[in-house]
């Protein structure tokens, strides 16, 4: 329970973790998910799904950072820029943007993309004001970011694929 908590996590979710893992015992004999990892993304979907208090965002994040699929968590960070970029529709919910970034943002930048985007929001606080200027510079063929504290230059290529509503 204390690396749980140290991680930040409320008990509630200590709670639900140690519940998944005792379910996952009784029902397999281990406290592993490792089953999981040949098996198709809508069967990972599923079967996490059905773990009480395991929602989209980190049933996305296991897909992605844990079994090295092509996925593209949205958490907070993620949605409010996607929205404020005009990147979904303005009245778009996160599972809507999930749904929506996934079939436009390629395959091969997700992984780099989401954990731009998550570090722009937690520094910038989701503005996008600093992530809007280093678009533009880019797209004008800077090829050195403007100040230090700037985002890379990443974005590019996914304005050019995901397309405003």
């Amino acid at each position: 329970e204390a690396v749980i908590k140290s991680c930040g996590l409320a008990e509630t979710k200590t709670a639900r973790v140690q519940a998944i893992l005792q379910l996952l015992h009784d029902e397999r004999g281990e406290c592993s998910l490792e089953h999981l990892r040949e098996a198709s993304d809508e069967a990972v979907k599923r079967v996490l799904g059905s773990y009480k208090g395991v929602g989209a965002k980190t049933i996305s994040c296991v897909l992605m950072f844990c079994l090295k699929r092509f996925d593209f968590p949205v958490d907070t960070h993620v949605w409010k820029i996607a929205l404020a970029l005009n990147w979904v529709p303005k009245a778009a919910t996160r599972d809507q943007t999930y749904e929506h970034l996934n079939a436009k943002v390629p395959d091969e930048i997700k992984y780099a993309l989401h954990v731009l985007l998550v570090k722009h929001g937690k520094v910038y606080k989701n503005d996008v004001k600093t992530l809007r200027e280093t678009l533009r510079h880019c797209e004008a063929g800077g090829e050195e970011l403007p100040g230090e504290d700037a985002p890379p230059s990443e974005p590019t290529a996914v304005k050019q694929e995901v397309k405003p509503e």
